[in-house]
């Protein structure tokens, strides 16, 4: 089974929308080719998902899920390779900063979810490219949040003062 599709069943079974007896026959069921799309169509067919609210909520912890466990995988390596297991503030783009800074804040993300993002795409280089995968992942649907956010976070980036505290701090 896909690591997405398993992460967003396990957020299923947690949640009590399956059991882990519907989970085991679920996992037989789908391929290592079936996608997060086919899994949740045949979850809304066996009346396990009843709403799009439920569906959306779902995905968008798997997706948090994921994350969690891509990044646990790469500090785990970076580990392994004697290198520092945190991201250092000073390597953050001064708007991604400010934009996870104002995130976090405004309790529109979770500082995990913020952390995870980047350590996931390696260190996007500018502030529009991270607010886009935040789109993309579904971690934020709030799109003219995310907007009045990335304007705020460039004026204070051009600025050249550092947010109160960093997310990326240890």
């Amino acid at each position: 089974m896909d690591s997405k599709v398993e992460a967003f069943c396990l957020v299923a079974v947690g949640k009590g929308v399956m059991t882990t007896d519907q989970y085991a026959i679920f996992e037989e069921v789908c391929s290592e080719d079936t996608e997060v799309t086919a899994a949740t169509e045949l979850l809304i067919e066996c009346g396990l998902i009843k709403d799009r609210d439920t569906l959306v909520e779902l995905i968008q912890e798997a997706d948090v899920v994921e994350l969690r466990d891509e990044l646990d995988a790469a500090e785990k390596e970076r580990a392994a390779e004697g290198e520092e297991e945190t991201t250092q503030a000073a390597e953050i783009p001064p708007g991604v900063e400010w934009f996870c800074y104002h995130a976090v804040n405004e309790k529109l993300l979770e500082r995990d979810v913020c952390v995870c993002l980047y350590t996931c795409l390696e260190g996007v280089s500018d502030l529009l490219g991270f607010a886009q995968s935040i789109i993309a992942s579904r971690m934020c649907e709030d799109l003219e949040k995310i907007q009045e956010l990335v304007e705020k976070s460039r004026q204070d980036a051009k600025s050249g003062n550092k947010p109160p505290f960093s997310v990326f701090a240890a």
